[in-house]
């Protein structure tokens, strides 16, 4: 399973923001959905994000 941890609720971690995951995690994850990395990420969200700091 993506990072080592098991089940669905490693993942909901993730979606509500209380644990960080790496380009790695973030690959496997795209390889189970059948999706390509870029497809998981939203920029605009992150770009919006980094300027505002």
């Amino acid at each position: 399973m993506v990072g080592g941890t098991s089940g669905g609720s490693y993942i909901s971690r993730i979606e509500n923001g209380k644990v960080g995951i790496s380009v790695d995690g973030l690959y496997r994850i795209a390889v189970a959905l059948d999706v390509e990395l870029c497809d998981l990420l939203d920029f605009k969200k992150a770009a919006s994000s980094i300027l505002r700091k």
